[in-house]
């Protein structure tokens, strides 16, 4: 079939020529010419509308699993936090069960009273030992300095304030270099 005048050859088919060996060679250079696979080509952008939608379908999904992903942890966390207080009121109410159980013994509520109220029985002496007095400690110089041990029998404002005096003084400024007397005066008064 010969092409008309002023027409041009459709693609891919040669103008001429229609035998067998026209078509098998056709093909090979169609294969040949044809690229095997697309490439982006210089103005055209390499991010389709069908690759932009599956990302934003994928954001969506993201963002709609993590507000009930949260809720899950958070509830999760607070039921571990509740079975450690029940675990831990239902040891201490084991504890007061017992307590109860020991409360119905005659036997015990006897020794509890003797130990924790110091009753005793008819015809007993009940005495309650009061441990003997700490020693009185003699003042101690220590560093040319007298300490008083907080068993003096000044109050403690008459310490206060003989503790601040003697701070106050200066080594060099004591006569004879040594140890600092107490103060004779106190911010009392003399009426005692």
């Amino acid at each position: 079939m010969a092409t008309r005048p002023g027409s041009r050859p459709q693609r891919g088919r040669p103008a001429t020529g229609r035998g067998r060996g026209t078509a098998a060679r056709r093909s090979e250079d169609q294969r040949s010419s044809r690229p095997a696979a697309r490439r982006p080509q210089a103005g055209r952008p390499t991010i389709t509308v069908r690759g932009s939608i599956i990302a934003v379908l994928g954001v969506m999904a993201v963002l709609a699993l993590t507000v009930p992903l949260k809720a899950y942890v958070t509830q999760r966390s607070e039921i571990s936090t509740q079975a450690q207080a029940n675990a831990a009121t239902r040891a201490r109410i084991a504890a007061l069960h017992t307590q109860a159980q020991n409360l119905q013994d005659p036997e015990y509520v006897k020794q509890q009273a003797r130990t924790r109220l110091h009753y005793g029985l008819p015809g007993e002496n009940a005495a309650i030992v009061i441990a003997p007095p700490l020693p009185s400690v003699a003042p101690q110089h220590v560093d040319g300095r007298v300490t008083v041990a907080a068993t003096s029998k000044q109050p403690w404002w008459e310490r206060l304030w003989g503790s601040t005096v003697a701070a106050g003084r200066t080594p060099a400024a004591e006569p004879g270099g040594g140890p600092t007397p107490a103060p004779a005066a106190t911010p009392s008064g003399a009426a005692r």
